[in-house]
């Protein structure tokens, strides 16, 4: 069953430019595809172990003058509640894992956290979002967005925000987790730890592990998908060199 502390590093892993490297005695990576400078920037990856799947979305890949033009263009489209066409290879990943027969999860950090809610409730998988932008209201305007007919049909087939089983973790004051104000899935808000920036999944990492230390591990009390378990995150952060990412 995967824990926190794996969609934390699996979200954290899908941003390397050679994951080839990657790998663990239980996660094995059976598909990945690779952003380009053009094309619609998305990069992803599918983590299978003997039990389960996780497909993985990646972020954005560096600041607006060093990430690819394409990941810069689909950020745009999210700042005016348009939903980036990089979703639709999201959308098809997902449908590759769906071969492999086993539960399936999804992840992502910002951008990817995006791209993770908008899935989820595309393809009704359950999905954590770590700082990612609320999309509930992207997914409405795309129901009625003709100009994206594939879009359009799988927004109107989706299932509803509230209704979806997925978890958006959250530091409160972060500028992108706070786009778009309504996310799809519980909201779990985080407290900054002082001293430490909002946005990375490092932040992530050590509000969840200060939310240990203050109270009962209970997040799995609102993930009812029975194939996932309330682990404590790592401390340890999995660092693949990838650059700061802004969104």
């Amino acid at each position: 069953m995967a824990s926190i502390s794996d969609y934390l590093n699996i979200a954290d892993a899908v941003y390397s430019r050679d994951v080839a490297t990657w790998s663990t005695a239980r996660w094995k990576i059976q598909k990945w595809e690779t952003a380009t400078w053009y094309g619609n920037g998305f990069q992803g990856g599918i983590f299978e172990d003997n039990k389960e799947v996780i497909v993985a979305f990646s972020g954005t890949m560096g600041g607006p003058l060093t990430a690819p033009i394409s990941q810069n263009t689909a950020n745009a489209r999210i700042g005016i509640y348009v939903i980036p066409n990089m979703a639709g290879s999201g959308q098809a990943l997902v449908r590759w894992a769906e071969r492999l027969n086993k539960p399936i999860s999804i992840v992502g950090h910002s951008l990817g956290g995006g791209l993770a809610q908008v899935i989820g409730a595309w393809s009704n998988h359950p999905f954590i979002s770590f700082n990612g932008p609320g999309m509930a209201r992207h997914l409405r305007a795309s129901t009625y967005n003709f100009l994206k007919p594939r879009q359009m049909a799988r927004s109107r087939h989706a299932v509803k925000a509230d209704d979806a089983v997925g978890l958006c973790f959250n530091i409160r004051g972060d500028f992108v987790a706070e786009w778009g104000k309504t996310h799809v899935g519980r909201v779990v808000a985080l407290e900054r730890i002082q001293g430490n920036q909002n946005h990375d999944l490092d932040a992530i990492r050590l509000a969840l592990a200060d939310e240990v230390t203050r109270g009962p591990w209970t997040w799995h009390e609102l993930w009812p998908a029975p194939h996932t378990n309330s682990a404590p995150p790592q401390l340890a952060p999995l660092n693949l060199g990838a650059p700061f990412r802004p969104w």
